[in-house]
C-alpha cells in the first residue's frame, strides 16, 4: 500500500508542477488576457488532483482542491484569471505541497471577496483556515441495502460521461457523443431514482435537462463553461452516491444545479420541487429506460435494475507510458554495464579466430549491444526543463519580495540530461538564480 500512496503524491506533485506553470505563463499576459489553452491547464489539473484525491479518501486534500477549482470556474467564460489571483492560486498550490508533505499551514478560502458576485460560502465548511469534516464512505445504511452491481456500473457511467466531457473539451466531440453522454446521464438519473437517493437524482436531472439546448441545434455546439461545470457534476454525483445523507453534499448539490441552470431548459413546476422523486412504480422507469437504450443482460442475482451501459464508442487506447521505478532502470544500467564486457571479450576473441560464423555472430552481438545500450541510456534521460521552468515561480516571488522587476527567458529547456546530473545542478542552479535576483539586478 505504501508503494501505491508513494506512486500517487508523484502524480500530484508533477500535476501541480504543470499547473504552476501553466499559472506563471498566465503571469506573463497583459491584465484580462484570455488564454484557453492555459485555462484548461490548470483547470484540468486542479479537477484531475480532486479526483485522485478523492478516490484515496484524502479529504484534506480534496477539500482544499475543491476550492480551488471552485474559484476557478468563475472565469470560465473568459479564460483568464485575473493578476490579483495568480499569487491566490499559486499559494494555494504550496498548501496543496504542504498537505502532502502532512505539514501545517494557514490559508484563507474567502472567495467572497474575490468574486463579490458569486455565493460560494455554501461549499465551505470555514471560511479561514482549514477546517475539515470528514466522512466514512460507506457508513450510510442505505449503502449496504444497494446490490453489489450497483456502485461498478455507476462507476463505470460517470467515467464515460467524464472521457466524453473531456474530449468535448479538446474540440472532439460530435452530435453522436452528445447523444452517448444524454443517454450516460440519463441512465444513471434512473438508478439513483430507483434507490431513492435524492441528492444524486437532482444533480442528475439538473445535468440532464442542461445538455437540452445543446442537443436541440441542428450542429453539434456545446459551451465549454457547461463542459466545466458539468465535470465538476460528475464528481460530486459520486460523492452523493457514496454518502447520500451528507448534509454538505446536499449544500453542494444546490450550489452545482444553480450552476447548470443558465444552460437549462424551461422545466415544470413538478421536476423542481423538492419531493423530486416522480409518482411512478419501479416498472415504469425500467420501462422506460428500456425504451430509451438497449438492454444489457442484468446480473440475476440483482435483486432490482442497475445502471444500463451502453455500447463504447470506441474501443479505449492503450497506454502509451508507464511509471518505472529509479532503482530498477539503475540495475538495467548496471546489468548493460556487464553486457558491453562481455561483448568487448567476445570482439577479441574473435580478431584471434577463424571461424567465420563466429565472426558474423559476434558483429550482430556488437551492433546489437550498441543499440541496447543506447536505448537504455535514453530511460534515464530528461528534459533539464523539467529543473529550469521551477525557476520561473521562484523568480516572481524574488520580484515581488525585492520590488524588482525581472523577466526570466529560458534557452535549450529540451535538452536532455541523466536524471542523475539533473539532480545533482539543480540546487547550484537555483543558487545561481536566487543570487542573481538578490545582488546582480538593481532596484528600479
Amino acid at each position: 500500500m505504501s508503494a501505491e500512496i508513494e506512486e500517487f503524491k508523484m502524480e500530484i506533485m508533477e500535476t501541480i508542477d504543470r499547473a504552476e506553470r501553466a499559472l506563471l505563463e498566465f503571469d506573463q499576459l497583459p491584465e484580462n488576457q484570455s488564454s484557453n489553452t492555459l485555462y484548461d491547464e490548470v483547470f484540468r489539473a486542479y479537477h484531475n488532483i480532486k479526483g485522485a484525491a478523492g478516490m484515496m479518501e484524502w479529504n484534506e486534500l480534496q477539500h482544499h482542491v475543491h476550492q480551488l477549482e471552485n474559484v476557478l470556474m468563475q472565469s470560465k467564460e473568459t479564460a483568464s484569471i485575473p493578476k490579483h489571483l495568480i499569487g491566490w492560486f499559486l499559494k494555494g498550490n504550496d498548501v496543496t505541497r504542504s498537505i502532502m508533505a502532512n505539514e501545517p499551514f494557514e490559508f484563507s478560502y474567502d472567495t467572497d471577496q474575490l468574486y463579490p458576485s458569486v455565493e460560494v460560502a455554501s461549499l465551505q465548511n470555514a471560511k479561514t483556515e482549514k477546517t475539515y469534516t470528514d466522512h466514512s464512505i460507506q457508513s450510510s445504511t442505505e449503502i449496504e441495502e444497494l446490490p453489489e452491481e450497483f456502485f461498478p456500473e455507476v462507476n463505470e457511467a460517470l467515467d464515460r460521461i467524464s472521457s466524453t466531457l473531456i474530449n468535448m473539451e479538446a474540440g472532439k466531440g460530435d452530435k453522436d457523443q452528445l447523444d452517448a453522454l444524454y443517454r450516460d446521464i440519463h441512465s444513471v438519473k434512473g438508478a439513483v431514482q430507483l434507490f431513492n437517493l435524492e441528492g444524486a437524482s437532482i444533480l442528475a436531472h439538473a445535468m440532464e435537462n442542461s445538455l437540452e439546448g445543446a442537443r436541440g441545434k441542428e450542429q453539434f455546439e456545446i459551451d465549454k463553461a457547461l463542459v466545466s461545470t458539468l465535470l465538476l457534476s460528475v464528481d460530486l454525483m459520486l460523492s452523493c452516491v457514496r454518502e447520500p445523507k451528507s448534509e454538505e453534499n446536499l449544500k453542494e448539490v444546490s450550489f452545482m444545479t444553480n450552476l447548470l441552470s443558465p444552460f437549462s431548459q424551461p422545466m415544470e413546476e413538478k421536476v423542481i420541487k423538492p419531493d423530486f422523486i416522480e409518482k411512478e412504480s419501479d416498472k415504469e422507469i425500467e420501462k422506460e429506460i428500456e425504451k430509451n437504450f438497449e438492454k444489457e443482460t442484468p446480473n440475476p442475482k440483482s435483486p432490482r435494475p442497475v445502471v444500463l451501459a451502453p455500447k463504447s464508442q470506441e474501443p479505449e487506447k492503450a497506454d502509451t507510458t508507464i511509471r518505472v521505478q529509479v532503482s530498477l532502470l539503475d540495475r538495467l544500467m548496471m546489468l548493460m554495464g556487464e553486457m558491453v564486457l562481455v561483448r568487448n571479450q567476445v570482439l577479441q576473441y574473435s580478431n584471434k579466430t577463424d571461424d567465420l560464423e563466429f565472426l558474423n555472430l559476434s558483429q550482430k552481438l556488437d551492433v546489437v549491444t550498441s543499440e541496447l545500450q543506447e536505448e537504455t541510456m535514453k530511460t534515464r534521460m530528461q528534459p533539464i526543463g523539467n529543473v529550469l521552468s521551477k525557476f520561473q515561480r521562484v523568480v516572481r516571488d524574488l520580484s515581488g519580495n525585492l520590488n524588482k522587476k525581472i523577466n526570466l527567458n529560458l534557452f535549450g529547456v529540451e535538452t536532455e540530461l541523466d536524471k542523475t546530473l539533473i539532480e545533482a545542478v539543480k540546487d547550484p542552479l537555483t543558487h545561481i538564480v536566487r543570487n542573481a535576483c538578490d545582488h546582480g539586478i538593481e532596484s528600479p
